[in-house]
């Protein structure tokens, strides 16, 4: 069977035993032609090219480990694509990194085309750490920012969330296959930015989620982007990873300080310490992206002059969410008085106080409280 260059990649892509170094060390020695190692038995591949046993007979039986027209089959019922290594729609960014993807699946719409930042952050964060991320996110997208994260619990939910609450683009880069939701109770998320953002995987269909996969994704988000956020995140973990891959990578690195005595920000007060920029305000990020002269032109008037205006009147609400946001009216409270005050059990009340948060409808205060956003 002979395969296209783009099948061929494709193919390569999903075999275990072949990774990005093995494919640009063939793809170097014989450039588009490399469809031709197909063809190949196991010692002619060792002969020529400088690549591991494992890797050559994977090559040689790739037949038996990938299913071709299964994935294919996979990746259009789902309405995705695949861009390889030397294709046009791959990020120029990622061939600069050390062992780029050999492709990309893709779903949604297009990546951007403007600069993108990505917010990362420990899961586990604070209510404060997840309000600085989303109106981070928030503010960077209506400023034309593309925000790249990597679709986890916490920090990396808020930005998202942030992001569309602009109605700016974010893309999620995942762990695992485009077509599995991890974690399971962010496939509401999920689903928005497959419609208004974009999925990203280098992973297979099928390919579930495990600690490998994510450290290698890491790569990729901070590979795609021309700066990277840390918002809060312990001394070790996948946050620290890609703040070392935005190191190497030579992107511009800013890390958000917190409370000091609390482990939410230890490994952010460790990239400070250890030359990464202090991030206080959206300034500081337009400066590393685009120099002191952008900033001034930015930020000549006051934050709010600069965003969209938000609508006054009430959003599209149900029943229940109509009723807290007219106990909101009132001003900042907190869940267990807007439960009561609208009769409402707590622990419903909170679901839908979340949802908001999500839709940038409400927001929780430094003091646990809720208010409205607009």
């Amino acid at each position: 069977m002979e395969l296209s260059p783009n099948h061929a990649a494709f193919v390569l892509n999903g075999l275990g035993e072949v990774g990005p170094r093995t494919f640009l060390t063939i793809f170097g020695a014989v450039g588009m032609d490399f469809p031709e190692i197909f063809s190949m038995g196991g010692e002619q591949l060792l002969g020529k090219f400088a690549i591991s046993q494992k890797a050559a007979n994977a090559i040689v039986r790739w037949k038996e480990c990938f299913n071709l027209e299964e994935q294919l089959r996979s990746m259009a019922d789902f309405g995705a694509e695949f861009s390889p290594y030397f294709a046009e729609d791959y990020p120029g960014t990622l061939k600069k990194i050390a062992n780029p993807p050999i492709g990309l699946h893709r779903a949604g719409q297009p990546l951007p085309q403007g600069k993108s930042v990505a917010i990362v952050g420990t899961r586990a964060c604070s209510h404060y750490g997840e309000s600085v991320a989303f109106s981070l996110a928030r503010d960077l997208a209506e400023r034309g920012y593309g925000i790249v994260s990597g679709l986890a619990r916490g920090i990396d939910m808020a930005a998202h969330a942030g992001t569309l609450a602009a109605g700016g683009h974010t893309v999620a880069i995942l762990g695992c296959g485009l077509d599995i939701v991890y974690p399971p109770d962010n496939s509401g998320l999920y689903e928005k930015i497959r419609r208004s953002g974009t999925l990203v995987s280098e992973f297979s269909f099928g390919r579930r989620a495990d600690r490998q996969t994510f450290a290698i994704r890491n790569r990729i988000i901070t590979g795609m982007v021309d700066a990277v956020i840390v918002v809060e995140t312990g001394l070790t973990g996948g946050s620290m990873l890609s703040a070392n891959y935005a190191r190497e990578q030579r992107k511009p690195l800013l890390a958000v300080p917190g409370r000091i005595y609390e482990n939410f920000s230890v490994g952010c007060h460790r990239l400070i310490r250890g030359g990464a920029l202090l991030l206080s305000e959206v300034a500081d990020v337009v400066e590393a992206l685009e120099g002191t002269a952008a900033v001034a032109k930015q930020l000549d008037l006051p934050l709010e002059q600069h965003r969209p205006q938000r609508r006054a009147e009430r959003p599209t609400l149900s029943e229940d969410e109509g009723k807290i946001w007219d106990s909101l009216g009132g001003g900042a409270k907190t869940v267990e008085e807007i439960a009561e005050e609208i009769g409402l059990a707590v622990l419903p009340c909170a679901q839908l106080l979340q949802g908001l948060r999500l839709r940038g409808i409400a927001r929780r205060e430094l003091s646990g409280a809720f208010s409205r956003s607009t």
